[in-house]
């Protein structure tokens, strides 16, 4: 399960819901892609740099959840995943 962080304004709010499987209590790994900025042929552009971990607070709805952070800062457009 994994999803995108869409609000971080007055509380964080990412989306992943009751679609995806998601649970109040679960920890998800936060994530930020960026760029390498290298030319090499074959290498790769863009790497996923691990930056946190949030919890789920409450689910929202279908599609989103509130969360809190446990670890790291996390920004809108950042990722977030379940590992299992």
């Amino acid at each position: 399960m994994s999803g995108q962080v869409v609000s971080t304004n007055n509380e964080v709010v990412v989306c992943v819901g009751e679609a995806n499987g998601a649970e109040v209590g679960q920890i998800l790994t936060a994530y930020r892609i960026v760029a390498t900025y290298t030319n090499d042929e074959g290498a790769d552009s863009y790497k996923k740099v691990d930056i946190g971990q949030v919890k789920i607070d409450k689910i929202i709805n279908k599609h989103f959840a509130k969360v809190t952070v446990l670890k790291g800062e996390v920004k809108k457009h950042d990722m977030v995943q379940l590992n299992k």
